[in-house]
């Protein structure tokens, strides 16, 4: 048997766990209080057992709810974690860039940009190429070259 968990819904669990109140867990979650109900319903429903016992005046947590507050704070923290990872791969500047520039100013001025430059993107190839102004900027109008540095 397949069981199916919603993040969303271990989130709000986790609220409701946190505050035993689902009014409270509702502002936290911004969703109203009848989301929340409906939440924590059907997780008990993809669970197959009671998470919260609110027959007394007071909510408290079932022990298969007990159980479930650790499970739920590993999985929502290594969802979070996976979302900033598979984020950031998508943000991962790689290629080649070729560079074009006087010959004076490959010597006096590019070093630190170039160096700074491979520091926050080291995936991208760095390709140097010197040359006279008219040349530079060919290179840039026919494709040859990406960027180029001139007077």
């Amino acid at each position: 048997m397949e069981v199916v968990i919603q993040l969303r819904h271990l989130t709000t669990f986790a609220a409701v766990a946190e505050t035993l109140n689902f009014t409270r867990a509702a502002e936290r979650v911004h969703l109203s209080q009848s989301s929340v109900t409906e939440q924590i319903q059907a997780l008990e429903t993809d669970l197959g057992t009671k998470l919260f016992d609110g027959s007394r005046r007071k909510l408290t947590l079932t022990p298969a709810g007990l159980r479930l507050i650790d499970d739920a704070a590993e999985l929502l923290k290594l969802a979070k974690e996976t979302h900033s990872v598979v984020a950031e791969a998508g943000e991962v500047v790689s290629g080649r860039l070729v560079i074009g520039a006087l010959e004076t100013l490959c010597v006096s001025r590019l070093p630190k940009l170039l160096a700074e430059f491979h520091r926050r993107f080291p995936m991208v190839e760095l390709d140097l190429k010197t040359a006279d102004s008219g040349a530079l900027r060919s290179g840039v109008k026919s494709g040859v070259m990406d960027v180029a540095f001139v007077f």
